[in-house]
């Protein structure tokens, strides 16, 4: 009845419609009528003086109210006939017959959207859930620059239940983007499938079958191949820390030693185990020019100031391989900084364009009032950025900054530049993240 009723409403125009409502609302009267039409003399007697006097007239008539009742009469078989023999489903019996078809499964490649559907189908969710590592699912991927992302929970909750997720590869995915299907295996070898195409305009789903066990493995065996170079389903941006990441530089070698040798300073500064060069220079409460006359306990001259502020702004620059790397990522994800930084490099960066790749999403310490590894750090780019924790992808050189993140479900890969930039590929690689 339910599906009798989506007919009506869905598959017939509003002149069908229109004309369905009248012809039921003719037999209607008509059947309240037909007692009083029948015993009624005058009336007949009327039609009976009509056919005589006025033949033309009453032959015009009958030929029009019979082409209105054979229009409508058309209407009600193109109703039944719809439903009876359209060859299509509707997006509930879709996931009925899915739901229906991982119930033996022993595991399962699954061919899916942007997986919003399960949220409408929960017995096929917490089926898919109890497969768990036994369940492989192509899917679409998130938008990055989708601020309200309702499908991001879901993957994390699949994702979470060891549930193994890919979107489709780049170039796949808008070949395949209306495809709908599952391949499943029971107890024997043998692989069933049940596949669907999605008609962009009406939006209907048209099943399809392949009756050759070959041609199903087949499609089982590129399912595999797109699934190794899938990518990660919830990545959405990708911060960056500045120095020892995405900067070369060195302060001791750059700064202390040049400063040193110049002015016979005799600054010692060792960075092991330290998070930044001072708390108050980064959060843009003091110059490197007090810095440098705090340790020396002499004031600088004129002239002092102005080198060693031009020889602190050279201490570092981008690196011109992960420009190259930030470039090729930005094509696919939201580039962004997040750096412990003092005012005078971080306004030349800015000015300069050091950081014109990463669109304007720049979580800078001085400007934030805040320092990594604190979690209000984090939690303030967090909820700049607008996206759930474990969409963000974090690289950081140093131990206690990577921690921290991870510890409010932040994605996170620790790398130096040292190590070289195909050893950051390689863990990019690992978390399946797109670099084409």
């Amino acid at each position: 009845m339910k599906t009798l009723c989506r007919v009506f409403v869905s598959e017939l125009s509003i002149k069908d419609s229109l004309s369905l409502l009248i012809l039921i609302g003719i037999a209607i009267i008509s059947y309240l009528m037909l007692p009083t039409i029948i015993g009624n003399i005058e009336v007949i007697g009327y039609i009976t003086t009509l056919y005589n006097e006025h033949r033309f007239l009453y032959v015009t008539g009958l030929i029009f109210l019979s082409s209105i009742f054979v229009f409508l009469t058309y209407s009600l078989i193109k109703v039944v006939y719809i439903h009876k023999f359209k060859d299509y489903v509707y997006r509930d019996e879709m996931m009925s017959k899915y739901a229906e078809f991982l119930k033996d499964a022993k595991q399962i490649w699954l061919f899916a959207g942007d997986l919003d559907f399960l949220d409408d189908s929960p017995v096929q969710y917490n089926l898919i859930k109890q497969l768990g590592s036994k369940c492989k699912i192509l899917c679409e991927r998130v938008d990055k620059n989708c601020k309200e992302n309702t499908v991001a929970p879901i993957y994390k909750s699949l994702k979470d239940s060891k549930v193994q997720i890919r979107c489709y590869p780049t170039e796949l995915n808008e070949k395949i983007c209306t495809f709908r299907g599952q391949i499943r295996s029971c107890d024997d070898a043998i692989l069933e499938h049940l596949f669907m195409k999605q008609d962009k305009k009406t939006k209907k789903f048209y099943p399809f079958d392949i009756d050759n066990q070959f041609i199903t493995e087949l499609i089982r065996d590129k399912f595999e191949d797109n699934f190794k170079n899938g990518i990660n389903p919830l990545i959405t941006h990708i911060v960056f820390d500045l120095g020892g990441v995405y900067f070369d530089g060195d302060f001791n070698e750059d700064f202390i030693k040049i400063i040193n040798k110049k002015y016979q300073f005799g600054i010692v500064y060792i960075r092991e185990n330290k998070l930044m060069l001072d708390e108050e220079l980064n959060l843009g409460k003091k110059t490197i020019v007090q810095w440098v006359q705090s340790k020396i306990n002499t004031k600088l001259t004129d002239s002092q100031i102005t080198d060693i502020e031009d020889i602190w702004s050279k201490v570092w620059s981008p690196n011109s391989k992960m420009q190259d790397l930030t470039n090729r990522l930005a094509k696919h994800y939201t580039i962004c900084v997040a750096s412990n930084l003092d005012k005078q490099n971080g306004d030349m960066y800015i000015e300069n364009n050091y950081l014109s790749g990463f669109s304007n999403n720049l979580f800078l310490s001085y400007k934030m009032n805040c320092l990594k590894p604190e979690k209000d750090f984090y939690n303030k780019m967090i909820a700049d950025l607008s996206i759930k924790p474990y969409q963000i992808l974090f690289i950081d050189d140093h131990e206690k900054n990577i921690t921290n993140a991870s510890s409010l479900d932040i994605v996170t890969i620790k790398f130096s530049i040292s190590e070289g930039i195909k050893t950051l590929e390689n863990k990019l690689n690992n978390l399946n993240i797109n670099l084409t």
